[in-house]
């Protein structure tokens, strides 16, 4: 934040927004607010297991048949949600869609040791994705 100092004046409230103010030379006619959130939705790394996959609690409302196959990205990975295949399920597992407890994160490490070496219980994720324009504008 304090990069910001040099080009215009902030502040930070209770909460934690951070609220930033750049005056012009002039007096415009009009405003421009640019607003954001300084939340998102993601997930927190709940337990690392000993083959290597991560158990994860979500971070916000977020259906759990939104998860699979998404890639997530950490601080210092990247990884992909998954649950188990559906060859490996038998009778109605295979018609129902897997609760939140049944998903696991694969950040493609060999085993817990090796896991975490990059992310611990506590650490959180966000869905990695690339701003794409669509629609007309």
């Amino acid at each position: 934040i304090s990069y910001i100092k040099d080009y215009a004046t902030y502040r930070i409230d209770p909460l934690g927004n951070v609220i930033v103010e750049k005056k012009g030379r002039k007096t415009p006619a009009k405003r421009i607010m640019l607003d954001a959130h300084m939340d998102e939705v993601g997930m927190i790394i709940t337990n690392v297991r000993q083959d290597g996959l991560l158990n994860f609690s979500t971070i916000g409302g977020i259906l759990p048949e939104a998860f699979i196959g998404k890639t997530v990205a950490f601080e210092h990975c990247n990884g992909v949600i998954g649950c188990l295949p559906i060859h490996c399920l038998s009778g109605d597992a295979k018609t129902k869609l897997p609760s939140e407890r049944e998903l696991f994160i694969d950040i493609g490490a060999c085993s817990g040791e090796d896991a975490r070496t990059l992310v611990n219980p506590g650490d959180v994720c966000t869905f990695y994705s690339d701003f794409i324009p669509f629609g007309d504008g």
